[in-house]
């Protein structure tokens, strides 16, 4: 069978051609042309097109899986066949088109492929526990060795890599959008009251649904208190020392020797960036 690489270029030992003529076309159809069984990318017809030719790794998987490599055995396999031909094209020979990528991880990539396939192959008949925890250990190696080496050469923006590139292989492709997170502009209801000796529950309360429930884009709760004499002032809440947590509801224990002070209390939503909105009232509880 002919690879379609250049002389010079890395071919995998197993010359089997996992890739039907249905699926290169497919593929060809989706980046925009290209000689039937080519397995190049070419200029695409958007974006939405590329990714429908992705089914035939991920077997008509959820897009929004998080791990691309949260393979089946079969999957992964052709998956790891394709990156290993597509960096020999891409790496080898006197002019290589990726020049980024040093000679010794592609031989580690080879290798581990070495490894894999073998032990999937011999597990497609019947076989023993050996070879199943031959397999799955040479699975995860190669998984931890791929990982490597998309996030360093594949994922980050070397001019050489394209998105084209990243959709043919099937791994993710870096979102560039940046996320916005607004300044929480509500400020919380606070409730504060005596939850046993000493101890003080202090509750941040959505008041545009009357619940605990944080509001959209509110990573969690910025929870201020101070003790004070009973007969001092009410500190202002933007003086009282904060400490933020996720949840809603926050527990105030406190030693016998501050029985009969005052604490104050109050709260403010925070967004994930640590950006702090508007604080509620200050609340003032006895420690009985």
């Amino acid at each position: 069978m002919t690879s379609g690489l250049p002389d010079g270029a890395y071919r995998r030992p197993d010359k089997t051609n996992p890739f039907p003529d249905a699926v290169k076309g497919s593929l060809n159809a989706a980046f925009g042309g290209g000689a039937a069984g080519s397995g190049q990318p070419q200029a695409g017809t958007g974006r939405a097109a590329m990714e429908n030719a992705r089914g035939y790794i991920t077997c008509e998987r959820s897009e929004s899986m998080k791990d691309y490599l949260d393979l089946t055995d079969t999957e992964f396999d052709v998956f790891f066949n394709r990156l290993v031909e597509y960096l020999g094209q891409k790496c080898a020979g006197p002019t290589p088109t990726w020049t980024h990528i040093p000679s010794g991880e592609c031989a580690k990539l080879e290798a581990a492929w070495d490894n894999w396939h073998p032990a999937y192959e011999s597990t497609l008949v019947p076989h023993t526990a050996i070879q199943t925890k031959t397999k799955n250990d040479a699975k995860a190696a190669a998984k931890n060795l791929i990982r490597s080496m998309v996030n360093r050469f594949l994922r980050e923006d070397w001019e050489q890599v394209k998105d084209e590139d990243r959709i043919y292989l099937a791994i993710p492709i870096k979102d560039k959008t940046r996320t916005v997170h607004p300044v929480p502009a509500l400020a919380p209801d606070l409730e504060a009251a005596p939850a046993g000796p000493r101890r003080h529950r202090v509750t941040a309360i959505n008041p545009e649904r009357d619940t605990r429930q944080k509001p959209d884009l509110v990573k969690g709760v910025a929870f201020g208190a101070k003790i004070r004499s009973a007969d001092g002032p009410v500190t202002p809440a933007e003086d009282l020392p904060s400490v933020f947590q996720t949840k809603t509801v926050r527990e105030y224990q406190y030693p016998e020797s501050e029985y009969g002070k005052v604490v104050d209390y109050a709260c403010a939503y925070e967004n994930e960036t640590g950006q702090r909105g508007p604080w509620s009232n200050v609340v003032s509880v006895i420690i009985a």
